[in-house]
């Protein structure tokens, strides 16, 4: 091989130079200098500026100023019950029976008071029934009641007495019974001793009481058969 052959065959030999490398083809990456627009290489947006003082919690609600009149303005209305003037001298819970038509029957459960006048010093008997407080029964202390116990009962009392509990004075036989026979006792006790104030002369506006004919009796043979029932407490019942 001449000398002008070698440099060519050298030249062939030699190793090419190997081709810079293609960059890989990514979706959402960031482009790379100067290798120009790729798929997905979109830009954040920017956040907007925060006003300044603004907190960083939720914003507060505002109270409602608003204001509505009533078209009808309630009124205060006063309640008289007639026992403004009086003291209680004493009170208990009981329930109330009438004999009428030879049997006794229920007047209601309530408020049994012994009232005294603040001026007159005239005591009476006042007894509402409960929720309706309506009067069931109203009689002054009567210097010629006496109290008999019921029988085979120390809870309750039988009287008869002039009452003005339906807007009419008239005689009635009534039978009262309470919770405890200690109840019946203090207030049998309490009737009394307003009943010993009274003179023993009757006054001009004191009422006569005059029993029914055979009252007495009819009242005797119907007590072993009076619904009076003992099975509930005064205290307990509604």
């Amino acid at each position: 091989m001449s000398d002008a052959e070698k440099p060519t065959e050298e030249a062939a030999e030699a190793p090419k130079e190997a081709a810079p490398a293609a960059p890989a083809f990514t979706f959402g990456a960031a482009p790379a200098a100067g290798t120009g627009f790729q798929f997905g290489s979109f830009a954040a947006p920017a956040a907007p500026a925060a006003d300044a003082g603004d907190d960083d919690g939720p914003a507060k609600e505002e109270e409602c100023q608003a204001s509505f009149k009533p078209v009808i303005e309630a009124q205060e209305v006063e309640t008289v019950t007639g026992e403004e003037d009086e003291d209680i001298l004493h009170e208990v819970k009981a329930k109330l029976y009438r004999f009428e038509n030879d049997e006794w029957r229920e007047r209601g459960l309530g408020q049994c008071k012994l009232l005294c006048h603040k001026e007159t010093k005239k005591a009476r008997l006042l007894m509402r029934r409960n929720k309706t407080l309506k009067i069931c029964m109203n009689q002054a202390v009567q210097k010629n009641v006496h109290f008999e116990p019921h029988a085979g009962n120390d809870k309750a009392w039988v009287w008869t007495a002039a009452d003005f509990a339906d807007g009419e004075l008239k005689t009635e036989t009534l039978t009262i019974r309470f919770g405890t026979a200690e109840k019946a006792q203090e207030f049998k006790d309490a009737y009394c001793a307003e009943q010993k104030k009274l003179p023993d002369t009757p006054s001009e506006d004191a009422v006569e009481v005059k029993p029914k004919e055979d009252t007495t009796k009819d009242i005797t043979d119907s007590l072993e058969a009076a619904k009076v029932e003992d099975d509930k407490d005064p205290e307990e019942e509604k």
